[in-house]
Formats: structure tokens, C-alpha cells, sequence
């Protein structure tokens, strides 16, 4: 318990307590030192009294302990671990910026902004997309796919780890799935079933060389430092996060309810969009699917009766608009 103690209060290149100096704690000593390390935040802004007091031990205890870790007292004790804590933290946040604008910069070369090209368009061509992750990769999946949803590309997240996957309305699926270690058990249990049902998977991992990367069709990898805090993954997700937004910012759709000349262009600069190619995919309820340029196909009799619906329903909500406007 000490030794794993001791870990947590230490850094790579900095650390609080030595080992040695805890194993040569007795047991009263040992209950000042547990304290510390469980609310260091607190404990540096408290006198030796109130210590003493909220261990249970007396202020001669205290003195024995802040000597056994090489202090000459409870006030430099103190300043020792101000210091630590100020060291820690400072470089906790280096090291997340540098890492996080070293991932931006190489994600301006041209190789990857090509790849994010190509997988956009494998995003967009999906009869559907699903999106999986856990824990905090869970999070960013979840997000994943309101984002999409929101450019226009409905996705769905699945959170449960026994999702039903055996269904033919999963054919031509694409699956987006996240996750840093790229070796969480029920992850990779889930893009089993998926591949299975010949689904093609895309992952988003810290690192290429792991077991959802393997399994996967595409992977985009990000490469950033592992960091935990006790039990817990604490990695930072910015790297998934923007990859998400890049990616659905690739590709989007618009509805139009009134065909005005060159009108998505227009929007789309106003919004600061270089507009690279148009598809037309429906017509009201008349969905074009893989209707090649110059071909045509005859419309059935329940789409026609769903469009002359459509335009009758239209007709009224004019004719409703038309009566307010001259109220």
C-alpha cells in the first residue's frame, strides 16, 4: 500500500516521498503520511494542530515524520510541498499543450488532410454509420455523432456492450470506433460482431500498432502520452475530438425548400466553405441512390402518391403563409 502511495505523489522527473523514506515510517507516522497524500491540497494550508488533530496523533508525531522526510520542520514540510504541487501541475500543463500543438501541426500536412479526404468520403457513401466507444472514449463517440448528425449525416451511438448486431440493415455499414488504448476488451468485442456482419471499421486510436487498429479498415492515429490519474485513463481526448470535426466538416448536407440559383454556393461561402462538388440525392421523397448522370428510372406508385401529397401539403402551408402575410 505504501509503495503504491508513494507512486501517486511522484512525477517522472520529480517525486515527494522516497520509498525507502516510507518504509521507515511506524505506524502513527504512517497515518500522517497517508493523509498528506490523499489531500495534499488541503494539508499545506493547515498548522501542525490542525494536522495532528485530523490524524489523531500528536504534534510530536508530526515533527518525527517531517524530519524522516528530510525536513527540519512542519513549516519547511510545508514549503517542500507547495513547491511539489506547483512543479506538478506546471508541468502536467506543458506537457498537454505541447502535445496537443504538435498533433495540430502534423495534422496540417497535406497527407493527412488527404487522408481525412478520403475517409470523409467513406463517411458521406455509408447507408449508415455507428459510432462506439467506452468510458471516455464513450464520451467522444456519443459526441461523434450528434456532430455528424448535425452536418447532416445521421449516425448512431451504441453505448451497450451487447448491442444486437446480427441484422441485414447493417449491410454497407461503416463504424467509427474510438479508443486510446486501442485494447479495451469490450471494444474490440464489439468490432468483431460488426466485422462479421461485413461492416467496414474506422478507429480512432492513440496508437496504430493495437488490436482495434489491426481489426480495422481505416485508422487514423494520433500519438499522444498516456496519462493516468490512480486507476483512471485521463489521456487527453482533443486529438479524437478534432478529428471528429474535421471529418464531418469535410462533407455535409443541405435541404433546400426553394431552388434559387447557385444558392448552396452562396451559402457555403458565407460560411466559409470552399464548395468542390454538388450531388443531388433526393427530390422531395424521391431518393436518387446510385442513379447514374444522364439515367433515369421510373418512379413507383407509392412515391407518387407520396410527392402529389408532399406538393398538395405545400400548396396549403403557402396559401396559410400568404393569408397571415396580408392580414
Amino acid at each position: 500500500m505504501a509503495d503504491r502511495l508513494v507512486l501517486e505523489m511522484m512525477g517522472e522527473d520529480m517525486k515527494m516521498f522516497d520509498v525507502e523514506q516510507v518504509k521507515a515510517l511506524n505506524d502513527l507516522e504512517r497515518m500522517v503520511y497517508e493523509y498528506v497524500v490523499k489531500d495534499p491540497e488541503k494539508v499545506k494550508y493547515m498548522r501542525i494542530r490542525e494536522l495532528a488533530d485530523e490524524v489523531h496523533v500528536s504534534t510530536s508525531t508530526i515533527l518525527r515524520f517531517c524530519k524522516k522526510m528530510g525536513c527540519s520542520g512542519y513549516s519547511e514540510f510545508k514549503l517542500q510541498l507547495r513547491d511539489y504541487q506547483t512543479r506538478k501541475d506546471q508541468a502536467n500543463v506543458r506537457d498537454d499543450i505541447s502535445e496537443v500543438v504538435d498533433f495540430l501541426k502534423k495534422t496540417a500536412a497535406q497527407e493527412f488532410e488527404d487522408k481525412l479526404e478520403m475517409l470523409a468520403e467513406v463517411i458521406f457513401h455509408a447507408n449508415h454509420v455507428f459510432l462506439v466507444g467506452s468510458g471516455m472514449s464513450g464520451i467522444v463517440a456519443k459526441y461523434g455523432a450528434r456532430y455528424f448528425s448535425s452536418m447532416g449525416k445521421f449516425c448512431l451511438y451504441i453505448d451497450e456492450p451487447h448491442y444486437p448486431t446480427e441484422s441485414s440493415f447493417l449491410k454497407d455499414s461503416l463504424v467509427i470506433v474510438f479508443s486510446v488504448s486501442g485494447e479495451s476488451g469490450d471494444t474490440i468485442r464489439h468490432v468483431m460482431r460488426f466485422k462479421e456482419q461485413n461492416c467496414r471499421i474506422l478507429s480512432i486510436t492513440n496508437t496504430e500498432n493495437c488490436t482495434i487498429a489491426k481489426l480495422s479498415d481505416h485508422n487514423i492515429a494520433y500519438y499522444v502520452s498516456y496519462m493516468r490519474l490512480g486507476d483512471y485513463d485521463v489521456t487527453t481526448q482533443i486529438p479524437a475530438v478534432s478529428i471528429v470535426e474535421r471529418l464531418g466538416k469535410k462533407k455535409f448536407k443541405i435541404i433546400l425548400t426553394q431552388g434559387l440559383n447557385r444558392q448552396i454556393r452562396r451559402m457555403c461561402k458565407e460560411l466559409g466553405f470552399h464548395v468542390t462538388g454538388i450531388k443531388r440525392v433526393r427530390i422531395m421523397n424521391i431518393h436518387l441512390g446510385n442513379l447514374k448522370e444522364g439515367s433515369f428510372r421510373e418512379i413507383t406508385g407509392e412515391e407518387y402518391r407520396t410527392l402529389l401529397a408532399q406538393l398538395e401539403q405545400s400548396k396549403s402551408l403557402s396559401e396559410r403563409d400568404l393569408r397571415l402575410k396580408n392580414k
